[in-house]
Protein backbone atom coordinates (compact mmCIF):
# COMPACT_ATOMS: atom_id res chain seq x y z
CA UNK A 1 0.00 0.00 0.00
CA UNK A 2 1.37 3.46 -0.85
CA UNK A 3 2.11 5.85 2.01
CA UNK A 4 -0.77 8.19 2.74
CA UNK A 5 0.08 11.68 1.50
CA UNK A 6 -0.61 14.32 4.12
CA UNK A 7 -1.87 17.47 2.42
CA UNK A 8 -2.23 20.75 4.31
CA UNK A 9 -4.57 22.28 1.72
CA UNK A 10 -7.47 21.19 -0.47
CA UNK A 11 -9.89 22.68 -2.99
CA UNK A 12 -13.51 23.41 -2.02
CA UNK A 13 -15.94 25.09 -4.39
CA UNK A 14 -13.04 26.29 -6.53
CA UNK A 15 -11.24 27.83 -3.55
CA UNK A 16 -8.10 26.66 -1.75
CA UNK A 17 -8.84 25.95 1.93
CA UNK A 18 -6.90 24.80 4.98
CA UNK A 19 -7.88 21.88 7.19
CA UNK A 20 -9.29 24.05 10.00
CA UNK A 21 -11.91 25.55 7.66
CA UNK A 22 -13.74 22.31 6.85
CA UNK A 23 -15.64 19.47 8.48
CA UNK A 24 -14.10 16.11 9.30
CA UNK A 25 -13.98 13.21 6.82
CA UNK A 26 -15.70 13.23 3.45
CA UNK A 27 -18.06 15.89 4.75
CA UNK A 28 -15.29 18.38 4.02
CA UNK A 29 -16.39 18.31 0.37
CA UNK A 30 -12.87 18.93 -0.87
CA UNK A 31 -10.89 17.79 -3.90
CA UNK A 32 -7.21 17.35 -4.61
CA UNK A 33 -5.73 20.48 -6.30
CA UNK A 34 -3.78 18.25 -8.70
CA UNK A 35 -6.00 15.28 -9.67
CA UNK A 36 -9.41 16.64 -8.60
CA UNK A 37 -10.27 13.42 -6.75
CA UNK A 38 -12.13 13.60 -3.41
CA UNK A 39 -10.18 14.28 -0.24
CA UNK A 40 -10.83 13.18 3.32
CA UNK A 41 -10.19 15.62 6.17
CA UNK A 42 -8.23 13.71 8.81
CA UNK A 43 -8.91 15.54 12.07
CA UNK A 44 -8.17 12.99 14.75
CA UNK A 45 -6.18 13.17 17.99
CA UNK A 46 -3.13 11.07 17.08
CA UNK A 47 -1.66 12.81 14.05
CA UNK A 48 -1.49 16.37 12.75
CA UNK A 49 -4.68 17.38 10.97
CA UNK A 50 -4.40 16.95 7.21
CA UNK A 51 -6.15 16.07 3.98
CA UNK A 52 -5.70 12.66 2.35
CA UNK A 53 -6.95 11.17 -0.88
CA UNK A 54 -10.11 9.14 -0.46
CA UNK A 55 -9.01 6.63 -3.10
CA UNK A 56 -6.36 7.96 -5.49
CA UNK A 57 -3.34 7.71 -3.17
CA UNK A 58 -0.91 7.64 -6.12
CA UNK A 59 -1.33 11.31 -7.04
CA UNK A 60 2.34 12.34 -7.29
CA UNK A 61 1.74 16.07 -7.89
CA UNK A 62 -0.70 16.74 -5.04
CA UNK A 63 1.76 18.15 -2.49
CA UNK A 64 3.66 20.29 -4.99
CA UNK A 65 0.50 21.68 -6.57
CA UNK A 66 -1.15 22.48 -3.23
CA UNK A 67 1.91 24.40 -2.03
CA UNK A 68 2.20 26.31 -5.31
CA UNK A 69 -1.43 27.39 -5.05
CA UNK A 70 -1.08 28.22 -1.36
CA UNK A 71 2.12 30.22 -1.94
CA UNK A 72 0.44 32.24 -4.68
CA UNK A 73 -2.57 32.82 -2.42
CA UNK A 74 -0.58 34.19 0.53
CA UNK A 75 1.68 36.32 -1.69
CA UNK A 76 -1.31 37.72 -3.56
CA UNK A 77 -3.26 38.49 -0.40
CA UNK A 78 -0.26 40.13 1.29
CA UNK A 79 0.50 42.34 -1.71
CA UNK A 80 4.26 42.22 -1.37
CA UNK A 81 7.15 39.76 -1.33
CA UNK A 82 10.30 40.19 0.77
CA UNK A 83 13.44 39.86 -1.34
CA UNK A 84 16.62 38.47 0.23
CA UNK A 85 19.77 40.57 0.02
CA UNK A 86 21.83 40.38 -3.15
CA UNK A 87 25.37 39.42 -2.24
CA UNK A 88 28.37 40.33 -4.38
CA UNK A 89 29.76 36.84 -4.89
CA UNK A 90 31.64 37.72 -8.08
CA UNK A 91 34.92 37.97 -6.17
CA UNK A 92 35.94 34.97 -4.13
CA UNK A 93 37.54 36.74 -1.18
CA UNK A 94 35.62 40.01 -0.89
CA UNK A 95 31.92 39.88 -0.25
CA UNK A 96 29.68 42.87 0.16
CA UNK A 97 26.01 43.55 -0.35
CA UNK A 98 24.78 44.81 -3.72
CA UNK A 99 21.25 45.27 -2.42
CA UNK A 100 19.80 44.85 1.10
CA UNK A 101 16.67 42.93 1.98
CA UNK A 102 13.64 44.77 0.60
CA UNK A 103 9.91 44.47 -0.04
CA UNK A 104 8.67 44.11 -3.59
CA UNK A 105 5.16 45.54 -3.99
CA UNK A 106 4.08 43.94 -7.25
CA UNK A 107 1.46 44.89 -9.82
CA UNK A 108 0.53 41.40 -11.03
CA UNK A 109 1.03 37.78 -10.00
CA UNK A 110 0.81 34.70 -12.23
CA UNK A 111 0.81 31.00 -11.40
CA UNK A 112 2.63 28.64 -13.78
CA UNK A 113 2.51 31.04 -16.73
CA UNK A 114 4.92 30.17 -19.55
CA UNK A 115 7.96 32.43 -19.84
CA UNK A 116 10.04 31.82 -23.00
CA UNK A 117 10.61 28.05 -23.04
CA UNK A 118 9.91 27.18 -19.40
CA UNK A 119 7.11 27.54 -16.85
CA UNK A 120 8.00 29.28 -13.55
CA UNK A 121 5.98 28.34 -10.48
CA UNK A 122 5.06 31.98 -9.84
CA UNK A 123 5.84 35.22 -11.68
CA UNK A 124 5.65 38.59 -9.94
CA UNK A 125 5.44 41.65 -12.19
CA UNK A 126 6.34 45.21 -11.27
CA UNK A 127 6.50 48.05 -13.82
CA UNK A 128 6.56 45.43 -16.63
CA UNK A 129 9.59 43.72 -15.06
CA UNK A 130 9.27 40.09 -14.01
CA UNK A 131 10.61 38.10 -11.07
CA UNK A 132 10.37 34.32 -11.04
CA UNK A 133 9.55 32.55 -7.76
CA UNK A 134 10.28 28.82 -7.61
CA UNK A 135 8.73 26.88 -4.71
CA UNK A 136 10.89 23.93 -3.66
CA UNK A 137 8.77 21.30 -1.92
CA UNK A 138 10.00 17.98 -3.28
CA UNK A 139 12.04 19.01 -6.34
CA UNK A 140 14.80 21.61 -6.44
CA UNK A 141 15.49 23.56 -9.59
CA UNK A 142 17.47 21.19 -11.79
CA UNK A 143 20.29 22.17 -14.14
CA UNK A 144 18.03 22.06 -17.18
CA UNK A 145 15.59 24.59 -15.72
CA UNK A 146 18.43 26.73 -14.36
CA UNK A 147 19.94 26.91 -17.85
CA UNK A 148 16.59 28.08 -19.21
CA UNK A 149 16.34 30.72 -16.46
CA UNK A 150 19.81 32.04 -17.29
CA UNK A 151 19.07 31.98 -21.02
CA UNK A 152 15.82 33.89 -20.44
CA UNK A 153 17.66 36.39 -18.21
CA UNK A 154 14.88 36.51 -15.62
CA UNK A 155 15.77 37.10 -11.97
CA UNK A 156 14.75 34.06 -9.95
CA UNK A 157 14.38 33.25 -6.26
CA UNK A 158 13.91 29.73 -4.89
CA UNK A 159 11.84 29.38 -1.71
CA UNK A 160 12.78 26.18 0.14
CA UNK A 161 9.74 24.58 1.78
CA UNK A 162 11.14 21.04 1.69
CA UNK A 163 11.51 20.81 5.48
CA UNK A 164 8.44 22.80 6.48
CA UNK A 165 5.94 20.98 8.70
CA UNK A 166 2.90 19.69 6.82
CA UNK A 167 0.32 20.77 9.41
CA UNK A 168 0.80 24.46 8.76
CA UNK A 169 -1.92 26.99 8.03
CA UNK A 170 -2.02 30.01 5.73
CA UNK A 171 -0.64 32.37 8.40
CA UNK A 172 2.36 30.13 9.03
CA UNK A 173 2.93 29.70 5.29
CA UNK A 174 2.72 33.47 4.77
CA UNK A 175 5.51 33.95 7.29
CA UNK A 176 7.71 31.38 5.52
CA UNK A 177 6.96 32.37 1.94
CA UNK A 178 6.40 36.12 2.12
CA UNK A 179 8.20 37.62 5.11
CA UNK A 180 11.09 35.31 5.96
CA UNK A 181 14.35 35.36 4.01
CA UNK A 182 15.88 32.39 5.86
CA UNK A 183 14.72 29.92 3.24
CA UNK A 184 15.09 32.12 0.14
CA UNK A 185 17.98 31.96 -2.29
CA UNK A 186 18.78 33.90 -5.46
CA UNK A 187 19.15 31.33 -8.23
CA UNK A 188 19.81 34.09 -10.74
CA UNK A 189 19.88 37.88 -10.49
CA UNK A 190 20.03 39.66 -13.84
CA UNK A 191 21.62 42.84 -12.47
CA UNK A 192 24.31 40.89 -10.62
CA UNK A 193 24.95 38.87 -13.77
CA UNK A 194 25.39 42.08 -15.76
CA UNK A 195 28.02 43.28 -13.29
CA UNK A 196 29.71 39.86 -13.29
CA UNK A 197 30.09 39.99 -17.07
CA UNK A 198 31.55 43.48 -16.81
CA UNK A 199 34.04 42.31 -14.19
CA UNK A 200 35.09 39.31 -16.29
CA UNK A 201 35.41 41.41 -19.46
CA UNK A 202 37.80 43.68 -17.55
CA UNK A 203 39.74 40.75 -16.09
CA UNK A 204 42.75 39.08 -17.65
CA UNK A 205 42.53 35.40 -18.49
CA UNK A 206 45.66 33.71 -17.17
CA UNK A 207 46.90 30.16 -17.62
CA UNK A 208 47.49 27.93 -14.60
CA UNK A 209 50.82 26.19 -15.18
CA UNK A 210 51.79 22.89 -13.55
CA UNK A 211 55.36 22.89 -12.25
CA UNK A 212 56.25 19.71 -10.44
CA UNK A 213 53.63 19.47 -7.66
CA UNK A 214 52.70 23.16 -7.77
CA UNK A 215 50.17 25.17 -9.77
CA UNK A 216 51.56 28.56 -10.78
CA UNK A 217 50.23 31.65 -12.52
CA UNK A 218 52.86 33.83 -14.14
CA UNK A 219 52.96 37.63 -14.27
CA UNK A 220 51.11 38.16 -11.00
CA UNK A 221 50.28 41.91 -10.89
CA UNK A 222 50.77 42.25 -7.11
CA UNK A 223 53.31 40.45 -7.27
CA UNK A 224 52.73 37.60 -4.83
CA UNK A 225 56.10 35.88 -5.41
CA UNK A 226 59.30 36.51 -7.36
CA UNK A 227 61.55 33.93 -9.01
CA UNK A 228 64.63 35.08 -10.91
CA UNK A 229 63.17 38.55 -11.27
CA UNK A 230 59.79 37.33 -12.61
CA UNK A 231 56.50 37.71 -10.75
CA UNK A 232 54.26 34.70 -10.24
CA UNK A 233 51.65 33.33 -7.84
CA UNK A 234 50.83 29.97 -6.36
CA UNK A 235 47.27 29.35 -7.55
CA UNK A 236 46.03 27.58 -4.40
CA UNK A 237 47.95 29.57 -1.79
CA UNK A 238 47.79 33.02 -3.38
CA UNK A 239 45.12 33.31 -6.10
CA UNK A 240 42.20 31.60 -4.38
CA UNK A 241 42.48 33.96 -1.41
CA UNK A 242 43.27 37.07 -3.43
CA UNK A 243 40.81 39.97 -3.57
CA UNK A 244 41.49 40.31 -7.30
CA UNK A 245 40.70 36.70 -8.23
CA UNK A 246 37.47 36.69 -10.23
CA UNK A 247 37.03 32.97 -10.86
CA UNK A 248 37.70 30.10 -13.19
CA UNK A 249 36.74 29.83 -16.82
CA UNK A 250 33.00 29.13 -17.15
CA UNK A 251 33.33 28.00 -20.77
CA UNK A 252 34.75 24.68 -19.63
CA UNK A 253 38.35 25.43 -20.56
CA UNK A 254 40.69 23.84 -18.02
CA UNK A 255 43.65 25.42 -16.23
CA UNK A 256 42.39 28.98 -16.76
CA UNK A 257 41.69 31.66 -14.15
CA UNK A 258 40.62 35.31 -14.26
CA UNK A 259 42.42 38.14 -12.46
CA UNK A 260 41.57 41.84 -12.26
CA UNK A 261 44.66 42.82 -10.28
CA UNK A 262 45.90 45.06 -13.09
CA UNK A 263 43.02 47.47 -12.43
CA UNK A 264 43.08 50.20 -9.82
CA UNK A 265 40.69 49.78 -6.88
CA UNK A 266 38.66 52.83 -7.88
CA UNK A 267 38.14 51.31 -11.34
CA UNK A 268 36.92 48.07 -9.77
CA UNK A 269 34.53 49.92 -7.47
CA UNK A 270 33.15 51.86 -10.45
CA UNK A 271 32.35 48.54 -12.14
CA UNK A 272 30.64 47.25 -8.99
CA UNK A 273 28.52 50.39 -8.71
CA UNK A 274 26.81 49.45 -11.99
CA UNK A 275 24.49 47.20 -10.00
Amino acid sequence: MPTELKLPFGMKDGKLVQISEVERGLKCGCQCPACNHPLVARKGNKTVHHFAHYQNANCEHALETSFHLAAKKVIEETGYFVLPEVVNDIFYSRQNIFAPTSKLYFDNIYLEKRYDDFVPDIILEKDNKQLCIEIYVTHKIDESKKEKIVKSNISTIEVDLSKIERGLDFNHLREKVVDSIANKNWIYNKKREKVRKQILSNSIKRKIISRKLMQHVDDCPLPARIWQGKAYANFFDDCLGCEFFTGGDDSGEKDIMYCIGHKKEEEIQKLLRQF
